[in-house]
């Protein structure tokens, strides 16, 4: 609850974006506005240049707009031309910011790294305890938490954090799997997680 607070208060605290993020709320969610800055759109995204945008255009490019929720064929679409991650979390994203259309919030992004978060310290602890007394496990969480680099990774607003968490299910499931005589438990558990995975980023 102290770590999840503190994680709260630097995501009350975050005043800008780093322009990655703002690719993650653009690739989400724009429809009909072609992103800026983008080499896969030969020579038509020069007409964007050197000339003034207006609030509107950013608008569209950043948010889900009322007739256009839920449009996941766009989100593919939008990421088949940008040409670098896959499309898993930017169907999250859109789907997050389908529920609140015509808005732009930071907590939209966040709010799912809140749950990744919550989720991943779940799984530590668990992979911890397998290898260390529960106190000790416990620690493992404790200290994890409240590093600079959990922090860094929950604020951020790209795939990373959910990334790190298939990471740590991939080794509870391992971890697990020598327990197990259940093969095809086994296999499903690691495709199902490295499907997700590789989905992801």
């Amino acid at each position: 609850v102290i770590q999840l607070g503190l994680l709260l208060f630097y995501m009350n605290q975050k005043a800008g974006f780093h322009i990655d993020e703002l690719w993650t709320y653009s690739l989400s969610n724009s429809l009909n506005t072609r992103p800026i800055f983008n080499d896969n759109y030969g020579n038509k995204e020069l007409e964007l240049y050197n000339r003034w945008l207006s609030g509107d255009y950013f608008k569209n490019l950043l948010t889900v707009q009322q007739d256009e929720k839920f449009n996941y064929k766009k989100v593919r679409e939008n990421q088949v031309n940008d040409g670098t991650h896959p499309p898993l979390y930017y169907y999250i994203i859109n789907t997050i910011c389908s529920l609140f259309p015509d808005s732009f919030s930071k907590w939209y992004g966040l709010s799912l790294n809140i749950i990744v978060f919550i989720l991943s310290q779940v799984l530590l602890f668990q992979i911890s305890k397998n290898i260390l007394p529960n106190k000790f496990a416990l620690l493992c969480v404790f200290f994890y938490g409240f590093t600079a680099a959990a922090i860094n990774t929950f604020v951020y607003i790209r795939m990373y954090a959910l990334l790190s968490f298939f990471f740590l299910l991939i080794t509870y499931i391992y971890i697990n799997a020598f327990k197990s005589n259940n093969y095809l438990y086994i296999f499903l558990s690691v495709f199902f997680c490295v499907f997700l995975g590789a989905h992801t980023h």
